[in-house]
């Protein structure tokens, strides 16, 4: 019998939310692109995905083919957003620049760059554009993080939505698969006084290349602070944002949002909850064996030096009782991870996934998100997937996952769900799952 998808209320309207297209944004050298575009697969790969920038491919499209006719910048239809980062030099080329994106705020403004600073992602390089954001008071603790969670999610996609790489040993090392562009990053690195090896006889691009990588620490994060805010490298500049908002007669709530390559969007700083630590590559309280300091300390009430970068999964109290139990005067040092955690869930996840949103400060890691499958008075069954599940894909690629997105609509998870073959994480059943505490119906 053909299944059929039971109507539900749909939220996507409201939850979607506006797409700020103004964007502060540098673009790769269009006076170049007939010779770098054209003669690079991966350049043209990364220049698509760039297109939501523009407002579609055709806009694009458009774009490259007036650049190889001999355009400059001043003559290509570039959008009202994007005329403001083009700037022309007396005897030079007009050029577009690429180099960093500023994110955006929930209003569409630009955050204006407040300076740099360290980055705890070690793939990327040193250095990190520092901005800063201060909204108005909360009344709240829950609501000051639900406005964070709202400008996160306008970051996100001010910064590509996923689509654009930021600068890391990866991306970098993928660039220079190609001759031309590792000639590039030779001549950035030398003129930088990074001492390479010298080239032995007549002098090419993939010589060039391959004395990048046989000098052994040209992807460092210190030697990749030379290739910052370089205009021929189709790469972000990596970023955080420090938001903060006050709560009226409590505490302040501050995070520090970190965008890298490898550390897309994480809270890797939390000042609220009676904690102020950094986020650590370390287990999380509780995890591991004895004789493991987060093992054997998790009982202690003390100070919180540091949370694990990976989410609690194995609780089932919402994050409103969890940052509840961090706040309390004898909490553990597991409490008060957990609670630092159920706040990086709001804020992150939320500015993710339109229904993890939606559950706000009830989300637990039982939630369940589901469908329903057929007509009643027939046969109806019903399909969920766990959050504790759902976060883990947001870094895969469709149709896997949700390719780092952010405010993924309902729509998107319910066709996640609604795939076949069944995926793994997906659990199909014939009773209604547990609501509302715990399920919301997409």
């Amino acid at each position: 019998m053909e299944r059929v998808q039971q109507e539900q209320i749909s939220r996507d309207a409201a939850n979607a939310g506006h797409v700020a297209q103004g964007k502060s944004a540098q673009l790769p050298a269009q006076a170049d692109i007939a010779s770098r575009i054209h003669n690079s697969p991966l350049m043209i790969a990364q220049a698509k995905q760039l297109q939501g920038m523009f407002g579609g491919v055709a806009q694009l499209q458009e774009m490259e083919e007036e650049a190889l006719q001999g355009k400059t910048t001043s003559q290509l239809k570039l959008p009202d957003n994007l005329k403001s980062s083009v700037e022309s030099n007396a005897g030079q080329k007009n050029v577009a620049q690429m180099r960093s994106l500023a994110p955006q705020t929930s209003a569409g403004a630009p955050l204006a760059h407040a300076g740099n600073t360290a980055t705890f992602d070690d793939q990327a390089p040193q250095t990190l554009s520092q901005y800063n954001l201060n909204l108005a008071d909360a009344a709240s603790r829950n609501e000051a993080a639900n406005n964070i969670k709202n400008e996160y999610r306008s970051f996100g996609r001010s910064l590509g939505n996923g689509a654009n790489s930021f600068i890391s040993r990866g991306t970098i090392n993928a660039w220079l698969g190609d001759a031309g562009q590792g000639a590039l990053v030779y001549d950035r690195y030398l003129g930088r006084g990074v001492p390479l090896g010298p080239i032995v006889g007549e002098v090419t691009n993939e010589k060039k290349k391959n004395a990048v990588r046989d000098y052994a620490d040209w992807r460092s994060p210190a030697i990749m602070d030379n290739l910052l805010n370089w205009n021929a490298l189709p790469l972000i500049d990596p970023l955080k944002i420090q938001v903060t908002c006050p709560v009226t007669g409590g505490d302040p709530v501050s995070t520090s949002i970190e965008f890298t390559e490898a550390h897309r969007g994480y809270v890797s700083h939390v000042a609220a909850l009676g904690v102020d630590a950094p986020m650590a590559r370390v287990p999380k309280y509780g995890d591991g064996v004895a004789g493991n300091p987060r093992f054997d300390n998790a009982d202690y009430v003390g100070a919180l030096d540091s949370y694990s970068m990976t989410h609690h999964s194995a609780s089932n109290t919402t994050a409103d009782q969890q940052m509840n139990a961090a706040e309390a005067a004898d909490a553990t040092l597991k409490q008060k991870e957990e609670g630092v955690d159920a706040l990086t869930k709001i804020i992150a996840e939320g500015g993710r996934f339109n229904c993890v949103d939606a559950m706000g400060s009830a989300i637990t890691n039982d939630t369940k998100f589901y469908i329903s499958l057929g007509l009643e008075p027939g046969p109806v069954t019903y399909r969920y997937l766990e959050f504790r599940n759902l976060w883990t894909k947001w870094a895969g690629h469709s149709p896997n996952g949700f390719d780092k997105q952010y405010g993924i609509t309902d729509q998107v998870v319910r066709a996640y769900l609604n795939a076949d073959p069944l995926k793994a994480d997906v659990h199909e059943v014939n009773d209604l799952p547990d609501e509302p505490r715990h399920s919301l119906a997409l």
